[in-house]
């Protein structure tokens, strides 16, 4: 069985400290080894408040995208060879698009 990460003591004292210092939820999660949900929930369940020291909300992590039934077939089949799932790709594709600002290139826009 492996050891919580999430006890009490460190959802109720760690987690407010380092929002305090300005950690985010994310870099929470990251600091603590566990997933930005998981932290999220716990917190809720415990009752800490994940907002930073204003009251600020935590920036959303994901947001959704609608794909047509044709294009996600299409990264289904390029996922199922690579052993990864469709969202992996996409985000993948996604995130290279961005970082290399591709954005021309793939749209073939003479700008």
């Amino acid at each position: 069985m492996s050891k919580r990460i999430l006890t009490t003591e460190i959802l109720t004292e760690t987690v407010p400290m380092l929002l305090r210092r300005g950690s985010n939820a994310q870099q929470i999660a990251d600091i603590l080894g566990c997933k930005y949900n998981t932290l999220k929930v716990r917190c809720s369940q415990a009752g800490v408040s994940l907002r930073g020291p204003n009251g600020e909300r935590p920036p959303r992590q994901q947001r959704s995208v609608k794909v047509n039934i044709a294009t996600l077939d299409m990264l289904r089949e390029k996922a199922l060879a690579a052993g990864v799932t469709e969202i992996d790709i996409a985000n993948r594709l996604l995130r290279i698009i961005a970082e290399d600002n591709l954005y021309n290139a793939i749209l073939d826009d003479a700008a």
